[in-house]
């Protein structure tokens, strides 16, 4: 396809199923950087949840909620993710559970829904008008996500083995919160939040400049980073975690014990690619310790000469004042 200087175009194309990667190209030019796009495909896989609730209204909607992510898969064994409403109930290795509760005496709220914005579970929720049924008590443990006034209904918490507990109270029946777009969204920030702690990368598409993480599995350490120019390093890992803050575009692969992680690395931000009004030249000097001993003088007597004038000056008037209270 041909396009004329500054202008853009959407192009349309079909890949053969399978299709791993995806280059395109445009003619050499004064950046070579962003003549070259390379494409992975996006393959996350689906977070394997396991349902262990008794209440027959709460399962129901729990169960529509996680459908509507189209990122669950529900399992009976080797979960990522449990959801119960039991004290007690299976365990996600590492444990990742979420304590559901319909209350039986249950009041129904409608607002105002304090909601902490810095949270994964937070993200594109809007509770205006929604109706949230939940009990008062017993108050819930774990840092408050979401509240109904002093009525704490979602909390989040990290358990003692590395794993996290979201609690969450809500009676089916009497709310209208399964009924709204918000159900599915916060299951789906649920299951990325849980996605985003497993071992893998945090993007396989990657913009230069931006850091790139890498989740660990347990017990490996350290990875080996494999550059686009062939050079090789090792990082170390730090709580699991591997970073990775690219310097050139294109494939880097990181091996991390049998696991083999590649990403792509593009320079994608337009206006770093428009060199209209590039230019060459030489604007300031650096001043050598030479000059700056043969031309240049301090001036911290100066500034402490003024500092010792205005300290003078406030002395004489606080004098003058007191002369003035006595007579």
């Amino acid at each position: 396809m041909s396009l004329p200087a500054g202008k853009s175009a959407t192009l349309f194309v079909d890949l053969p199923a399978g299709a791993d990667v995806v280059r395109a190209e445009l003619d050499d030019d004064a950046l070579d950087t962003d003549n070259h796009v390379v494409l992975l495909p996006e393959r996350r896989p689906p977070v394997r949840v396991t349902l262990d609730i008794a209440d027959v209204a709460l399962r129901k909607v729990v169960t529509s909620g996680l459908a509507a992510t189209g990122l669950a898969k529900i399992v009976t064994a080797g979960a990522d993710l449990v959801i119960t409403d039991r004290p007690t109930g299976v365990a996600a290795s590492p444990a990742w559970t979420v304590r559901a509760a319909a209350d039986k005496k249950a009041e129904a709220f409608v607002g105002p829904f304090l909601i902490d914005r810095s949270h994964p579970l937070s993200e594109g929720l809007d509770l205006s008008g929604v109706v949230w049924a939940a009990a008062r008590e017993p108050s819930l443990a774990g840092s408050a996500v979401i509240s109904a006034g002093n009525v704490v209904l979602v909390t989040d918490s990290r358990g003692s083995d590395g794993g996290r507990l979201i609690r969450l109270r809500l009676q089916p029946k009497l709310s209208t919160l399964t009924e709204t777009a918000n159900w599915p969204v916060l299951w789906w920030n649920l299951l990325r939040y849980r996605a985003a702690a497993l071992p893998g990368l945090s993007d396989v598409n990657a913009r230069l400049g931006l850091p790139v993480r890498l989740s660990l599995p347990a017990g490996v350490e350290s990875v080996e980073l494999h550059h686009p120019d062939g050079r090789t390093e090792q990082r170390d890992g730090r709580a699991g975690v591997v970073f990775v803050r690219p310097d050139r575009c294109g494939l880097y692969t990181l091996q991390a014990g049998q696991g083999r992680h590649t990403f792509a690395v593009n320079a994608l931000q337009m206006g770093e690619s428009d060199l209209t009004r590039r230019a060459a030249g030489r604007w300031g000097e650096w001043v050598s310790a030479t000059d700056a001993r043969l031309h240049y003088r301090p001036i911290r007597w100066a500034l402490l000469m003024a500092a010792l004038g205005l300290l003078t000056l406030h002395l004489a008037w606080l004098g003058y004042g007191r002369k003035g209270a006595v007579q």
